[in-house]
């Protein structure tokens, strides 16, 4: 609580200086456990466009609300590591809620009007029901029995247990396949018709900033690295190296060039170490 008021006193002290600002935390605890730490999430971020944010004020009373010391899981990932958030409360998910919605619109939304948003059509708020779903607390047969409805009528499994990072983007909600163990690190984007599953109980892992096109098929326990790019139609049958953009059947490596560059709007976030 302290360390939150002085960051929000520093951020309006700071404020006349900068039209936007980023503060971090760095992580801390061992790689490879799962206890409670401090996450490399953003105590605020502001911008021009949302006057809300740019108000010095409303600064400090969303770096408390924002701002959760989340529990969290690293994988590793060819040598890098990815942190994926656990919720552990319903506080936790809309955290979670709120960096899939900055995904769509850049800003940082109000836990308001991100609740009037999913009283709209099942499909625009799958998502919404899904990161509920992952907290076992009091609503949860009643958010479950929600998403239940919302992925039936999308046609899209999704299981609720699957880990899933910061600012996951889905581009249309309709006809995806995704196993219950797959690892999906932040910033990541799917597709419609994307399929990956497995048949030796060991799905795929992927990493921060990935673009994920239409009617991709990833098999088996491939890992997918950071800030790559898969293309429409593609067959990943083996790992894609960070920062590649990978096409055809089945999938190679077609360049290098401008990584990640269909990931727009990113939650911004940093790995642990």
């Amino acid at each position: 609580m302290p360390s939150r008021i002085l960051l929000g006193a520093y951020h309006i002290y700071q404020w006349r200086g900068y039209h936007s600002v980023s503060f971090t935390t760095k992580g801390c605890g061992r790689p490879q456990t799962a206890n409670r730490q401090k996450p490399d999430t953003p105590l605020f971020f502001c911008s021009q466009r949302n006057k809300n944010l740019s108000n010095p004020i409303l600064g400090v009373w969303r770096t408390y609300n924002v701002c959760l010391f989340m529990r969290t899981e690293i994988y590793d990932l060819n040598g890098s590591k990815i942190s994926i958030p656990i919720a552990e409360s319903y506080k936790d998910c809309m955290t979670l809620i709120k960096s899939d919605r900055h995904r769509i619109s850049g800003k940082l939304e109000t836990s308001l009007s991100i609740i009037m948003r999913s009283l709209r059509p099942f499909s625009s708020s799958l998502l919404f029901w899904l990161r509920l779903s992952q907290y076992k607390g009091l609503l949860y047969p009643l958010c479950r029995i929600m998403y239940e409805r919302a992925s039936r009528k999308a046609q899209v499994q999704i299981s609720a247990s699957m880990k899933i990072g910061y600012g996951f983007y889905i581009g249309h909600n309709i006809c995806m396949v995704i196993n219950g163990g797959t690892i999906i690190g932040n910033n990541v984007n799917i597709s419609q018709f994307l399929n990956i599953g497995t048949n030796h109980n060991k799905p795929a892992i992927i990493g921060d900033n990935v673009y994920i096109g239409p009617s991709v098929c990833i098999v088996e326990d491939v890992k997918i690295g950071n800030n790559s790019s898969i293309g429409a139609g593609a067959v990943v049958t083996k790992d894609v190296p960070e920062n590649a953009t990978v096409a055809g059947v089945p999938a190679k490596v077609l360049n290098y060039n401008n990584p990640g560059r269909y990931v727009n709007r990113r939650w911004p976030t940093t790995l642990i170490k």
